[in-house]
């Protein structure tokens, strides 16, 4: 599903919600999206109960920025590590 993708629901029933982009491949449109899924996300009232999973990539600046608005909205974060290449 890309991530613009939408969905009706109700936030107020829902105890924990997971956003999986630990597949996702960085590019400047896959930003974007993901600028625009963090401002969705800013106006969600219990953004503590917001799980997001990034995709881990030393020394990527642009990954950490990511991360960090995230976690400064109170999002719990977490890194998956691609052994791909292995």
């Amino acid at each position: 599903m890309p991530i613009t993708s939408t969905n009706s629901f109700s936030l107020s029933t829902i105890q924990q919600l997971f956003i999986d982009c630990s597949a996702v491949h960085r590019d400047a449109r896959v930003e974007r999206e993901l600028s625009e899924l963090i401002s969705w996300v800013q106006t969600v009232r219990m953004r503590s109960n917001i799980h997001v999973t990034l995709r881990f990539a030393t020394g990527n600046v642009t990954g950490r920025k990511i991360r960090t608005r995230f976690q400064a909205l109170g999002c719990r974060v977490s890194m998956q590590t691609d052994f791909s290449g292995i």
